[in-house]
Parts: C-alpha cells; sequence; structure tokens
C-alpha cells in the first residue's frame, strides 16, 4: 500500500456504496461511531475516515466497500479522489483512468479461483511519482525492485509457483468464457440468489444496491447464525461465510464469483431451505429454489 504525504490510506473493497456500517474516528482509547440507519452520508465518511488515517494511520484499517456500477458509489469515488493524493483501490470490472484510481490492487483469492498467497498490482504515472519519491522503509512493498526484477521476467523473492501454475490455468478458462461473459454469469448468479432470500420472506444485508459478488441474507429472527453456517458445512460440505464484527451471527454470505454455475445457486438455495425448516423457520419448501429457478432460465 502506498502511503500519501498527508498520511492518508484508503482501502476500498467491492460491493455497496450506500451501505458503509461502520465508520471509526480513534482519538487515543476513544472510538466514536457515527451511523445512520445503517448508512452513512459521504461528507460524514470523508470526514471521519480521513481523520482516522490522519491521526493514527497504523489503525487506518476500516474499508468501505463501493459499487461502480451504482451512481452513489461512482459520487463517493470521486470525492475521495478529489481530497486524496493518492487512492488505493481494490478492483472491479473498470478501467483506472476512467475511475480516477492511481494503484490497482488484486489477490489471488478474489474470483481469480485460487487459494491467497499471490497479488497483483498496477500503478499510473502518477503512483509511480510517489513510489519514486518515497523514504519510506519498506521490504516487500519495495515497487522499484519489483519493477527492476519485472522487467527481467523475474520476481524479487520465491514466488510461489504452485499458484503461478493455477493462474496460468484459471486466466484461460476466463479468456474461453469471455470477461464480459463472466461478469453476466456473476450477475444472473447474483441475481437468482436474491430472488430467492426475497421468495423466503428472508431479508438482504444490503437491500438498495447488493453486490453480484456476493449475496448476504439476514438470518430470521430465533435462528443461530453461527449454527446455521456450521451446518451448511456438517450436512452438505458448502462453505458459507459468516457476518464479522457486529453482523457475527446475524448474516451469511453466499458467494458468486469464480467457477460457480446456476447448479451450485439452486443446490446451496436448497441446503438453506432444509436447514431453515430444521431450525423451526416456517415457509413452504421449495420456493426459494422455484424462484432462483425462474431467474437462471431466463
Amino acid at each position: 500500500m502506498l502511503h500519501t504525504n498527508k498520511r492518508r490510506k484508503f482501502e476500498m473493497l467491492v460491493e455497496n456504496a450506500n451501505r458503509c456500517n461502520l465508520c471509526t474516528r480513534m482519538c487515543g482509547r476513544k472510538k466514536v461511531l457515527s451511523e445512520r440507519n445503517g448508512n452513512i452520508d459521504s461528507n460524514t465518511f470523508i470526514h471521519l475516515y480521513s481523520s482516522v488515517c490522519k491521526i493514527i494511520p497504523d489503525r487506518c484499517k476500516y474499508s468501505i466497500n463501493i459499487n461502480m456500477n451504482h451512481p452513489k458509489g461512482r459520487e463517493l469515488i470521486k470525492r475521495l479522489v478529489a481530497q486524496a493524493d493518492v487512492v488505493v483501490e481494490n478492483f472491479t470490472p473498470g478501467t483506472m483512468d476512467k475511475w480516477g484510481i492511481d494503484v490497482v490492487v488484486c489477490g489471488s483469492q478474489k474470483a481469480l479461483m485460487l487459494p491467497p498467497g499471490l497479488s497483483f498490482v498496477a500503478l499510473n504515472d502518477k503512483a509511480w511519482t510517489f513510489v519514486e519519491r518515497s523514504n519510506m522503509p519498506k521490504f516487500y512493498f519495495d515497487f522499484k525492485k519489483e519493477l527492476k526484477s519485472a522487467k527481467k521476467n523475474q520476481s524479487s523473492y520465491t514466488p510461489g509457483i504452485s499458484l503461478f501454475v493455477g493462474l496460468r490455468e484459471s486466466l484461460k478458462m476466463i479468456r474461453e468464457e469471455g470477461l464480459e461473459a463472466v461478469f453476466r454469469r456473476h450477475q444472473r448468479l447474483a441475481e437468482a440468489t436474491r430472488a430467492a432470500v426475497k421468495a423466503l420472506g428472508l431479508e438482504l444485508y444490503a437491500p438498495d444496491s447488493p453486490s453480484n459478488a456476493v449475496t448476504a441474507v439476514k438470518i430470521p429472527s430465533g435462528i443461530d447464525g453461527e449454527k446455521l453456517k456450521d451446518l451448511f458445512f456438517e450436512k452438505f460440505g458448502i462453505t458459507v461465510a459468516e457476518g464479522q464484527d457486529r453482523a457475527k451471527g446475524k448474516i451469511v454470505r453466499i458467494a458468486h464469483l469464480g467457477y460457480y454455475e446456476k447448479l451450485d445457486m439452486v443446490m446451496v438455495i436448497s441446503a438453506l431451505e432444509m436447514l431453515l425448516r430444521e431450525m423451526g423457520y416456517a415457509f413452504e419448501l421449495g420456493t426459494g429454489v422455484r424462484a432462483a429457478e425462474v431467474v437462471l432460465m431466463e
């Protein structure tokens, strides 16, 4: 990550522009939370987040998830870019120049169908000027050293060879399907999952601008969310993610990126139905599966 000369760092993930659940300004040991029904307006967010980074940059760990296809997401990005010297972005479909992004960061586990262990970084000319004049201590994030090695088709340190082999196959799969087709598949899987969730009488965690990367589902009242997550794996071998921080035990997250296909979503919705019925949630079996199938067959 690049630190700016004003000691600001913006970390962004891709999901939802108008559902920043937690914004924190920390002064000494005091933590101040600003929240407005799960939404924080952009003025409050920028003020609080930049304050964290100026006061204690080493603790600038909080993130906002931004959906660049949503007007509010694009508006917020423009305002962040206007205030930051360098914007660091975890990438989603688009272009750096179009969004005003200086540094794009990606991990091998992010939609590339690989385990964690590889990272990818792209810098524009503006960001490279910061690299050239930076005198901050660094080791693994020494971009000048990495560029020198890359020009010789090498890495500065021992690479994860097995991950590179896997990456080659992943990229081959993506090229064969076509990038736009991949995006459309993810969108269709997400739409089917959201339709199923609503048909079951459940709520989306981000109802206004949901992500096509993952669907976060609120757990019904009286249902143990952590137990539900565990039962997915114990009974069906299906891994779903739970909520974090104050959402822990209150949501499950169903992923759509990577090599998921239609039947994967039908299977996970079917498993969700059986587990919810077993745990006492009242609904008509097959309702969610039917709703998902309608969307998937369109």
